[in-house]
Parts: structure tokens; sequence; C-alpha cells
């Protein structure tokens, strides 16, 4: 499949980097993944979205304000300038409320998107899967598995489910391993902890402050998803 375009790679605090967020286009339609406001631009900007856009979906990993801030703009975007009704991916119904509620405190009205119905869902040539996993207490969180005919591709989100992370970097059936990455294990994924595993070649890694950044640049052992 196409590759990710990584609009940020930077975790939440991090200043040097955008807010962790990634897109992909697959014949006329665009996926977002956790939208931020720079994406938002670009897509528009760089007319990503354009004439011969016909489908708009937007994967929402969790809600922490880092990784929806350009949600709202990017649903404005799409259902007002271009008469496109996005499709939010939700893996429950607990989480599309959450969802309905935040943007009816944004000022986004109802009509302007829609939901997917039910936590799997295919664009023309990739399958895209909902996949629960745990990150901190107050909120749901998801991963994502992107699969086409040729790659099967792992998207961490934000998690701190270590033995999730570890089975799918040792499944052979995985091609391509998307991977947040801290030194806060309550959290996140504790980057030591990663360097210990086989089959980091098709590991890479995301969501970073500088500080790692530059570390795991130095070690040489695991690709850094690049910023445009």
């Amino acid at each position: 499949m196409n590759e990710l375009i990584f609009c940020g790679i930077g975790s939440a605090l991090e200043t040097d980097f955008n807010s962790n967020c990634a897109y992909f286009c697959d014949k006329n339609e665009i996926v977002v993944i956790d939208p931020s406001e720079k994406c938002v631009r670009h897509l528009v900007n760089n007319e990503v979205i354009n004439e011969s856009t016909k489908k708009v979906t937007i994967v929402v990993t969790h809600t922490h304000c880092d990784h929806i801030s350009g949600l709202g703009q990017l649903i404005w975007q799409c259902a007002i300038k271009r008469n496109i009704i996005p499709t939010i991916i939700a893996n429950s119904n607990k989480f599309k409320k959450t969802l309905k509620k935040l943007l009816q405190l944004s000022g986004v009205d109802k009509n302007y998107f829609t939901f997917s119905k039910n936590y799997f869902y295919k664009t023309e040539n990739v399958s895209i899967e909902m996949v629960k996993t745990t990150h901190t207490e107050d909120l749901e969180s998801f991963s994502i598995i992107l699969k086409d005919d040729k790659d099967k591709i792992y998207y961490s989100g934000d998690t701190n489910n270590f033995e999730q992370v570890r089975h799918v970097i040792l499944d052979e059936s995985f091609t391509k391993v998307y991977l947040e990455l801290s030194h806060y294990p309550k959290y996140h994924i504790e980057y030591n902890d990663i360097k210990k595993l086989s089959n980091l070649d098709k590991v890479v890694a995301m969501h970073l402050t500088k500080e790692l950044y530059k570390e795991i640049s130095d070690d040489g052992i695991i690709k850094i998803a690049k910023e445009i």
C-alpha cells in the first residue's frame, strides 16, 4: 500500500515537531489518522483534498487533545468547502458518543459527519481495523491494522500495552510497524524494551520527543517516520 505521510511525529508536549498525525490516499479517498491542525492546513493548502476527492475517512485512536486538534476543522473543510461528508471510524458505541459530544461542544453540526457501521472499514484497496489497546485509565484507546494484498501494517496510536506490541513485531505477517516510543512506560511503549526485540527492521518510530529522536537516530537500530 502507499506509504503513510506524516504531518507530525511529535509527542504531546513536544514543540520542535508537530503533533503526531498521518494520512494516506487510495484512489479518490483520503484516510487521515488523528487529524492535527497542521495536517488540515497541509491537506487544504497543497490541494491533497481537491475536486477529484470523493471520500474522506477519519481514524481517531483516542481523544487526547494532541490527537484531535484538527478534527473539527477537517470536518468543516470537507463538509462546507467540498460538500464531502467524512466518515469517522469508531470501535465502540461509547467511543462514538464521546466523539459526538466533543464535536457538539466544538460547534460541529452533526450532519457534517457520519460514523462507520462498525470498527472494520475498507477503502477500495485497503482494509482498516480498529484494535482495542490500553493507554490511560480514563480513555478508550485503539491501535490500527491496515491491510491490502501486499502489506499488513500496524499503527500503534498511543499505547502502554507492551505485550500486544511485542506480539505484532514478532508476527511475521506484519510488514511494517509504526510505533510510538518514549521513556514513560506507564502510558507509552518504553524504547529500551523494544531495543531488546528482533524483527526491528520493520519498526518505524513516531510520537517522539526531540531527545528521544536523537537517541534513536544515534542508536541506528530503528527507523524514524519523516515529518513533511
